[in-house]
């Protein structure tokens, strides 16, 4: 399944989408409350690859998420953006994956409440999508011959399963596209960690990965691009937890910063094996039904705001987006949600021999999955609110559809060189 090229085409580009601070960020109570500064900024970054065959865009935003209701229950955010990036780029709308970073110091992106409902919305929302657009459109004319490498570290003592559970991913998986004579690079770096460090405070701020990609910008040598790519964190918090300090933030990204430039200086060295120049696309959309809800009469006495914004969203199906990026050996998975922790390894383990990287708040947002094991043991993933969409069947509907891609790739052949795998 390899193709006759020597080089992936690569390019790469960032737009910066830092907020006015008329758009409201996620809050507690008021749900929605407002921006008085900028302590960083956000970025739209986009990577377009080529492998002389076919073109993919892979666009990681500085967003809380993206729920596809955002414009209206009649429009889909996801596929609006999708088919205008596809009309200016020509890059296929199957091959265009859409990745937010879940960043909380950031706009209520994923409608927790209404976002259009407030006058300034729409308007930001349609420069929000000329931004990411000009971001691929960019990347895509400044393609560059690149070779790809992969390396993978991990980090211990950052993170923690705010469920006590015993699932808890401390890889740092990198991707390294280098020029031929190595003075153009980027890097995709996929860990899983929610970015709440910073959250509910009136300060714009990309936390944690705005952190580690501004070491790594300064840090390694020609890096032209840094995509972060937001794994299985839905239960997955920083160990110094909600702190709101910025030398927390600061510490974190440098921290993992540091893992990745490890995981560099091994694979940057010229004769470290390059992955096969093979790109490959593929998705597969599936409707998920809503979670139980009881009736407003049974709750609206519990004066529970969350409960009822939950209940006037509706019991209809949420459609889903599953897509795969394959390229050389490794495979980015995205998943249109808050995958917790544990739907991160099994996808890694599912995936084997190739290297996997989850992709969790993908194409859409359709709340927290949790498995059957998850709804019985309770707590705040599975309570009742906006963030708990669809039901604890799901989980087990994105695994089977996994699973049946993953046959599709084996019988196409895309496993290759790396012989069979073990079972």
């Amino acid at each position: 399944m390899e193709t006759n090229a020597a080089w992936y085409e690569v390019g790469t580009f960032s737009v910066e989408i830092t907020p006015p601070i008329t758009i409201p960020y996620l809050a507690g109570d008021p749900r929605h409350s407002y921006f008085t500064g900028v302590h960083d900024p956000l970025y739209a970054c986009a990577a377009v690859i080529s492998d002389g065959t076919r073109e993919a865009a892979l666009i990681s935003v500085d967003a809380i998420g993206f729920c596809n209701r955002l414009l209206g229950p009649d429009r889909d955010f996801t596929e609006e953006l999708k088919h205008r990036i596809a009309w200016e780029t020509g890059i296929g709308v199957d091959a265009i994956m859409i990745m937010s970073d879940h960043i909380h110091s950031s706009p209520d992106t994923i409608n927790f409440r209404p976002l259009r409902e407030i006058p300034a919305a729409l308007p930001w929302l349609e420069v929000l999508c000329t931004q990411i657009c000009n971001a691929v459109d960019m990347a895509a004319k400044h393609k560059f011959k690149a070779r790809l490498k992969q390396g993978s570290g991990k980090v211990e003592g950052l993170i923690m399963n705010r469920r006590a559970e015993a699932y808890l991913d401390t890889e740092v998986g990198v991707l390294l596209f280098e020029s031929e004579d190595m003075t153009e690079n980027v890097i995709l770096v996929n860990f899983a960690c929610h970015p709440v460090i910073v959250q509910v405070q009136e300060l714009v701020s990309a936390d944690f990965i705005g952190a580690m990609r501004n070491v790594l910008q300064n840090g390694l040598k020609n890096i032209k691009g840094c995509l972060f790519i937001q794994g299985a964190c839905g239960d997955i918090n920083p160990l110094v937890g909600a702190s709101k300090s910025f030398n927390d933030v600061r510490f974190f990204g440098e921290t993992l910063a540091e893992e990745v430039m490890e995981v560099y200086r091994k694979i940057a060295i010229p004769d470290y094996p390059a992955q096969p120049v093979q790109l490959a696309v593929f998705s597969r959309k599936l409707h998920l039904a809503s979670r139980p809800l009881p009736s407003i009469e049974e709750v609206k006495h519990l004066n529970n705001e969350e409960a009822l914004w939950r209940i006037h969203e509706g019991d209809a199906p949420f459609l889903a987006e599953i897509q795969l990026i394959k390229v050389g050996n490794c495979i980015i998975v995205g998943i249109p949600g808050e995958p917790m922790s544990r739907m991160g390894l099994e996808i890694k383990e599912m995936f084997r021999p190739l290297i996997s990287f989850p992709a969790g708040y993908t194409n859409g947002y359709v709340g927290y999955l949790a498995s059957l094991e998850d709804w019985e043991k309770g707590g705040y993933e599975v309570d009742l609110g906006p963030w708990s969409k669809v039901g604890s069947e799901s989980y087990d509907e994105i695994i089977n559809v996994l699973a049946s891609m993953n046959n599709d790739l084996i019988n196409k052949g895309h496993y290759g060189r790396l012989g069979e795998r073990d079972e």
